[in-house]
């Protein structure tokens, strides 16, 4: 990753900066896995991660409890390495809403960290709409307090985990995810390439049948809320590919808010679980990395008396990052987590598109840009795909 996404050597890797990740359904980590991981990819002393909630031991089950965590905890430490990191567990109630819990838990503390990933994720259908907007208004509010929530987008492409059921008929529904689909998240999608080296090409994570024995099956999940609106800020890179590129014929509302915002490579992640070294995929590993480069910018930002970023999505979609991705033109999100595919989903194409947003970030440049005050030398903070009002 550091290689293929142009790090810089840095002196500072995030000190000032704290990061956390959510988990939920009786998942956990190891901070020993996590001790032997950074010492493989670093060879520098870890430093504990704090817990918040119920923590379980991981020898449970084979340790199958904690590979989400584990993916999770370590990954959001991979560039910003010396940020403060928490776990934040968060019990799972039949009919209760874990997400929403979790941001009023932030709200009520008073130096709660500064960049959030969640990798979970509900059908959009399955929560109660009220729920939902109390959950956007939440991280609206923690966003005016300079702090930064990462979603991952789904594993399950375009048609979601509701959209892929009903065994293998290739006649699936589109449906977006929760808290995916909030305007006051930041969406992070899966690209697959960066692993095979720096030669490849990025493309948007899907399955690779030519390859059946790989355990790479996930999708890149995006699309379109149902329920939320369209935010300003992405007013016209959404319109331009719709107008352009809209294929999906008529499968779904395409007027709600779009996702993902962003993506971030995604696949053949090595994690340690148990003291072993293995691989894990999914959008689950690209929030928590893309979130660490928030925090390292943050970290970078404060050192310089800057403000941390907060809410980034506005900021995502501004003419100053318009030369600041790798934009992702190979592939699609029509298959399911697995072996299905379906006859409707969306493909990748220049700019915006609902399976890589708007790319995946060139991090020279976003440490470069967004760790000074970028605001200095654009007052005027024009969208680039302003609603045109």
């Amino acid at each position: 990753m550091k290689d293929y996404y142009n790090v810089p050597e840095l002196d500072s890797l995030g000190d000032l900066a704290s990061v956390s990740v959510f988990a939920t359904i009786n998942q956990s980590f190891s901070g020993e896995d996590s001790r032997l991981w950074d010492i493989k990819q670093f060879r520098s002393s870890y430093r504990d991660t704090l817990t918040r909630g119920p923590i379980d031991d991981c020898n449970s089950n084979d340790g199958m409890n904690c590979v989400e965590g584990n993916l999770d905890e370590q990954w959001i430490l991979s560039l910003a390495r010396d940020a403060q990191a928490t776990f934040w567990s968060v019990p799972w109630t039949p009919f209760k809403n874990p997400f929403l819990k979790y941001v009023r838990d932030l709200a009520a503390d008073p130096d709660p960290p500064d960049v959030h990933s969640i990798s979970y994720l509900n059908t959009e259908n399955e929560v109660h709409p009220d729920s939902m907007r109390l959950f956007n208004a939440e991280v609206c509010k923690l966003g005016l307090r300079g702090i930064t929530v990462i979603v991952a987008s789904g594993d399950d492409g375009a048609p979601g985990r509701e959209g892929c059921f009903g065994g293998p008929t290739r006649e699936c529904k589109l449906t977006a995810s929760f808290p995916a689909n909030c305007p006051f998240v930041t969406t992070v999608g899966a690209t697959m390439g960066p692993e095979k080296g720096l030669e490849a090409e990025e493309v948007a994570a899907a399955p690779d049948f030519r390859w059946p024995w790989v355990d790479w099956d996930i999708t890149s999940g995006g699309g379109f809320s149902t329920y939320f609106p369209r935010p300003s800020w992405q007013y016209r890179a959404v319109r331009k590919y719709l107008n352009n590129y809209n294929i999906a014929g008529g499968k779904t509302n395409t007027t709600g808010r779009a996702y993902p915002d962003v993506s971030f490579a995604g696949y053949h992640f090595e994690i340690f679980l148990n003291g072993e070294s293995r691989a894990a995929s999914g959008t689950s590993a690209s929030a928590p990395a893309f979130a660490s480069l928030i925090a390292l910018i943050n970290g970078l930002r404060m050192e310089n008396d800057l403000p941390k970023l907060g809410f980034l999505n506005p900021l995502l979609y501004n003419r100053v990052l318009a030369h600041a991705y790798n934009d992702i033109v190979t592939g699609n999100n029509t298959c399911c987590r697995g072996t299905k595919c379906c006859d409707h989903g969306w493909y990748t194409a220049p700019g915006w598109d609902p399976v890589t947003g708007l790319g995946s970030p060139k991090i020279d440049k976003w440490i470069e840009i967004l760790s000074s005050d970028f605001t200095k030398s654009d007052r005027e903070t024009h969208l680039l795909h302003d609603n045109g009002s």
